[in-house]
C-alpha cells in the first residue's frame, strides 16, 4: 500500500494520499514559520513510502516506526505523555 511520509527536522507525519500530504507539510512549514513555498533543505519532505499490507511484515513495520519514535533524543519515553 502506498503512503507518504512527512518529514521536517524531528517530526514526521504520514499520509494516505498526495493531497494530504502536501496539506500536513503546509501545515508543518507554517508550524515553524515557514512559507508555503519554503526552500528544499528548510521545508518539510514529503517521500513516498511502501506500507506492507502482509500481517507480519506490517506488525514489524509497525515496530520498527514504534522503537524509532523512543529511541531518538529528543523523544519521550512512553511514560512521559
Amino acid at each position: 500500500m502506498k503512503a507518504y511520509r512527512i518529514v521536517r527536522g524531528g517530526s514526521t507525519r504520514y499520509a494516505g494520499s498526495m493531497a494530504d500530504a502536501k496539506e500536513e507539510k503546509y501545515k508543518m512549514n507554517e508550524a515553524a514559520g515557514l512559507a508555503r513555498t519554503a526552500r528544499v533543505g528548510v521545508a518539510a519532505q514529503i517521500e513516498e513510502v511502501e506500507i506492507p499490507t502482509n500481517k507480519e511484515r506490517l506488525l514489524k513495520f509497525i515496530n520498527d516506526l514504534v522503537t524509532q519514535r523512543y529511541t531518538t533524543p529528543e523523544s519521550p519515553k512512553p511514560n512521559e505523555q
